[in-house]
């Protein structure tokens, strides 16, 4: 393995720029192109047709990842991982654009379908699991995008000014979650931070590399340099696409002193480790799953991410019975509605379209609201003190004659916060499968970090001492059971 140390700078300089859209720089063989590909909903790789043109290749189309989300299930986000790198490795690409994890904070977000959730905690544990997914089939992952990326509109002006409690209890906890599972590389957003450009977001870098054990490159998202210098300085590793300009610019800024050897030697290596460690994994890389496997595991998750909001008793259907189905595009000059295509292609039928209203028409859901066929008993609610913080167990009956699945959701609440606290946090989930006329046991170890808030005044995390409930429910909204603990001097005490 080559050391930064033993390149020129001229090589350095060019080595932290991309090859062209899709490759990393190789150095004339010095080293391995590293290929990448998006990936959110399907592996995006493209073909030069005539005219120099590009076409996509036809994949595996998967459910964005807010249906993945619509499954707190981990094993149906770590499948879709494995089956997006089998193609990855049938295509021979290295990593994955994927996942976000950005928390989803405005509806009119058009990069919405490429995140999971609106809870950090759901994002970042599905995230943490979809790059285990990728990544123990021997292909990277790109962890994106850093940060505070929720607005489409003048996405590459735009500032997410944040205060710092806010970025840590909610923007960067994701990304802190998904660092547990070591991706290989990460991605910054294209808006400024607090009036930074993320690709010069050098106190966020710091946090994700310093606190949050991030071991990887990070990469720009395509475009969104406007200071190569500036973002190198950073710590931001790699420019996406080559930016000739930017290029020539960042050596005037070398050769004036702008940026130091040391720097310049930081991103380098990153950039050399990426690669060695990507071409390491790939040892045993192997496709798991054939392409029609992989469509019936897209079926699946696309199925399992469906959520029944209402039943008056029509469902589930007799077996042999027949229905039909109309829906709400059957009559498009009367019902004012939205068709989207991703972020890029939103057709309005009705310039009156009316947000708001047309979701209060239709009804709300709360947060962790879904019906089953089955019907769920929550019971013997358990909580036990341990040294690093808290056990919560409890079973979950199934009293119907229907076999099922529930997802149980465990919520926490300072009962009486000396700082503004939310009413509920949510810190453990679980999807569990019950047959008919069983039970099941289900149970959450929580560090004390689950009742913990961030302390503007100390810069750091604290927990207060007083009462705490526990709630254990199917949904923010229904609570089944509820416990209350004590936090005196560090140590949990069950009420």
């Amino acid at each position: 393995m080559i050391t930064a140390k033993q390149l020129t700078a001229e090589e350095k300089l060019r080595l932290i720029c991309g090859k062209d859209c899709w490759h990393t720089e190789g150095l004339g063989g010095k080293l391995t192109e590293l290929f990448v590909s998006d990936g959110p909903v399907g592996l995006r790789t493209v073909r030069v047709v005539e005219d120099s043109k590009e076409e996509t290749i036809p994949a595996v189309g998967y459910p964005s990842v807010q249906i993945l989300a619509n499954t707190w299930s981990r094993q149906t986000a770590r499948e879709t991982g494995e089956c997006l790198a089998d193609d990855c490795i049938e295509r021979g690409v290295d990593i994955l654009l994927a996942p976000g994890v950005n928390i989803k904070r405005h509806p009119l977000n058009g990069r919405n379908f490429e995140y999971f959730s609106e809870d950090l905690y759901l994002a970042g544990t599905l995230a943490k699991e979809y790059i285990a997914g990728v990544q123990e089939c021997g292909v990277g992952a790109c962890l994106k995008h850093f940060c505070c990326n929720n607005l489409e509109y003048d996405r590459l002006h735009q500032t997410s000014d944040v205060d710092e409690r806010t970025l840590r209890e909610l923007y960067y906890v994701p990304f802190e979650i998904a660092c547990e599972v070591k991706p290989v590389s990460a991605m910054c957003s294209y808006n400024r931070v607090n009036g930074t450009y993320a690709s010069e977001y050098k106190k966020g870098f710091d946090i994700l590399r310093g606190e949050f054990g991030f071991d990887g490159a990070i990469f720009s998202d395509w475009e969104a340099v406007r200071d190569r210098t500036a973002a190198a300085k950073a710590g931001l590793d790699i420019e996406m696409p080559f930016n000739q300009k930017n290029y020539e610019a960042l050596c005037e800024d070398y050769r004036a002193g702008k940026l130091t050897d040391e720097e310049l030697d930081a991103c380098a290596q990153r950039v050399i480790n990426l690669v060695f460690r990507c071409k390491n994994a790939q040892k045993n890389a192997r496709v798991r799953r054939t392409e029609s496997e992989r469509a019936k595991s897209a079926q699946r998750v696309a199925a399992e991410g469906m959520v029944l909001l209402q039943n008056g008793g029509i469902l589930p259907l007799a077996k042999g019975a027949s229905i039909a189905v109309i829906g709400c595009y059957a009559k498009p000059d009367t019902i004012d509605m939205l068709q989207g295509g991703g972020s890029s292609c939103v057709e309005w039928l009705n310039r009156s379209f009316d947000l708001p209203a047309q979701l209060e028409k239709r009804g709300f859901s709360v947060f962790g609201h879904g019906l089953s066929y089955a019907s769920f008993l929550y019971k013997n609610l358990q909580l036990k003190a341990t040294e690093d913080g808290l056990e919560v167990s409890y079973k979950i009956e199934n009293t119907s004659a229907q076999d099922g699945k529930e997802v149980s959701q465990v919520y926490v609440r300072e009962c009486a916060p000396l700082v503004y606290r939310p009413k509920k946090e949510l810190k453990a989930y679980a999807k569990t499968y019950v047959a008919a006329g069983c039970s099941a046991q289900e149970t959450h170890t929580f560090g004390k970090r689950a009742f913990a808030h961030w302390s503007a005044a100390n810069d750091a995390w604290e927990v207060t001492d007083g009462v705490y409930e526990i709630m254990v429910g199917a949904s923010v909204s229904d609570i089944r059971l509820s416990a209350k603990i004590r936090v005196e001097g560090g140590k949990v005490h069950v009420l």
